[in-house]
């Protein structure tokens, strides 16, 4: 007959095994849930450059922090209503600092163009030519886009394509007007012939004019910005100053339902004005 310390340790192991298969499945169906957003991200950042090995368990902690959020609000401090609230933000906040990185590395790659156009017309006025002055300015780039040009140089390199298909790809892949600026120009040019030295020249005068327009609607919007974020977060300090004043008044926000829904629809608001303003403020980024 068996021993009560096996009868224990199989249920341990039956336990150990129950556990193990539902966080498979539930690891599936956060997956599932992200599968969308997930492909189109992942696309985007590949395309810019960046490192998506992440992206999945991102996804993940997406799903699974919005739960363990929830459950904590609604198990722990009874506050069913507050604990959905907070599990969405947990849910938006991990795209929105994944988008904010990826919009990071768009700038990156912009600022990076201008200087490498203007290096790139160096090269060819001094006589070097031009798939020669490219792989001379993707060497000199630091990534992303130093990056990126050495993928388009060694691809024509290889025989994989000619310079006008290569940079049409790198057009294609980025989106990018500053790209594509660059690279229909400076296709055009090998196309028909002409100073590519002078080409050059007036692409990197025309990027430099288009970046010098993007900081200053950057900066004539960042006052904006600040003024949305403190706007939106006024109710919430005033709440948490409140309570030094009246702190029973103030605990019923959090332990009535009314003062529960209350505390959503304000968390609501802010949310949808904040979005509402981003969009207005972050128009043509």
């Amino acid at each position: 007959m068996m021993t009560q310390a096996a009868y224990t340790l199989l249920g341990s192991l039956a336990c150990g095994l129950a556990v193990a298969l539902g966080s498979i499945q539930l690891v599936r169906l956060a997956d599932r849930v992200n599968q969308g957003y997930t492909a189109d991200l992942r696309d985007r950042m590949t395309r810019a450059g960046m490192d998506d090995t992440a992206l999945t368990r991102w996804m993940r902690v997406r799903v699974f922090g919005a739960v363990a959020v929830w459950l904590v609000g609604w198990l722990l401090f009874a506050a069913l209503p507050v604990g959905i609230m907070l599990g969405v933000f947990v849910y938006l906040l991990v795209p929105f600092l994944l988008e904010r990185e990826l919009l990071a590395q768009r700038t990156r790659i912009r600022d990076q163009l201008v200087s490498a156009t203007r290096n790139l017309a160096s090269q060819v006025r001094g006589g070097v030519t031009l798939v020669r002055g490219l792989t001379v300015v993707a060497d000199q780039t630091p990534p992303p886009l130093g990056l990126l040009l050495r993928e388009s140089v060694n691809r024509y390199h290889r025989g994989m394509a000619q310079l006008p298909e290569v940079l049409g790809e790198l057009k294609d892949r980025l989106r990018m007007d500053f790209v594509a600026l660059f690279t229909v120009a400076l296709s055009t040019s090998v196309r028909k012939g002409g100073p590519i030295a002078e080409v050059l020249e007036n692409i990197g005068n025309s990027l430099e004019e288009n970046q010098r327009v993007e900081r200053k609607r950057e900066a004539d919007t960042a006052a904006g910005r600040l003024l949305v974020s403190v706007l939106v977060a006024f109710p919430f300090v005033f709440l948490g100053l409140f309570f030094f004043l009246d702190p029973e008044g103030t605990r019923a926000v959090f332990t009535t339902l009314l003062g529960q829904l209350v505390l959503c629809g304000v968390g609501g608001l802010s949310y949808l004005a904040l979005a509402w303003a981003r969009k207005i403020l972050g128009r043509g980024v």
